[in-house]
């Protein structure tokens, strides 16, 4: 990050972080950014915002930006039908509030590394190539060959068969496909609340590993 930060300034090009899904708090910073201590131009986001209990998005720009506007006495117009809607920006005010009196980042950051670890005893199972994540923000990569990492074939549909048998034991993932080579490669992200504790981490992995051991059985 501090390179593409360094380079975006070096040919004046905006350096533009997409946080809708990893700011305010997922990976154990307020931003995703924070942890390169890097300053973007603008910074978009959503979701955690408001806490999903109304939709809302937006987007802030660095000083740099604004002063232009300032500068030639131009107002930053950027209104639409929905802008400012009173109910969902009195919800985010709230969530904003618990956020910070319950330093939901910081448990984040602890929780996460906690899942983190022990996510890792999933790599006891043949099919786990990978395990990596960030705060509350992890993901479970499935191969063929954890030697030489080939993915299975995308007809097998392996996060689609995981995320199916997680649910029936309980838990709920986000399959994806096709991070190997647009087709072929299987991923399960998991992305808890915020509030989870280490005792519903553990159960989250034990239910993970119930999971894995009875897709191995049909791939």
């Amino acid at each position: 990050m501090p390179i593409v930060r360094e380079i975006c300034s070096r040919y004046d090009i905006f350096f533009i972080a997409d946080e809708v899904l990893t700011g305010f708090g997922r990976t154990g910073r307020r931003f995703a950014v924070n942890h390169w201590q890097v300053v973007p131009d603008m910074i978009t986001m959503a979701k955690s915002l408001s806490g999903g209990y109304a939709p809302l998005g937006a987007v802030a720009v660095s000083a740099r930006i604004r002063s232009v506007f300032e500068d030639k006495g131009v107002p930053f117009d950027h209104v639409f039908t929905y802008a400012a809607n009173p109910i969902s920006t009195a919800a985010a005010s709230e969530v904003l509030t618990i956020w910070e009196e319950e330093n939901l980042t910081g448990q984040a950051a602890r929780v996460g590394e906690y899942l983190l670890r022990q996510l890792g005893t999933l790599k006891e199972h043949p099919i786990v190539g990978d395990v990596r994540g960030l705060g509350l923000m992890a993901a479970v990569e499935f191969v063929q060959d954890r030697a030489t990492r080939q993915p299975f074939p995308a007809e097998k549909q392996v996060a689609k068969l995981v995320g199916k048998i997680a649910l029936q034991n309980g838990l709920i993932t986000y399959p994806g496909t096709g991070m190997a080579d647009g087709q072929r490669g299987d991923v399960v992200s998991l992305f808890p609340p915020l509030i989870l504790t280490t005792p519903q981490a553990d159960e989250l992995v034990a239910k993970l590993h119930a999971t894995l051991t009875e897709v191995e059985q049909l791939v």
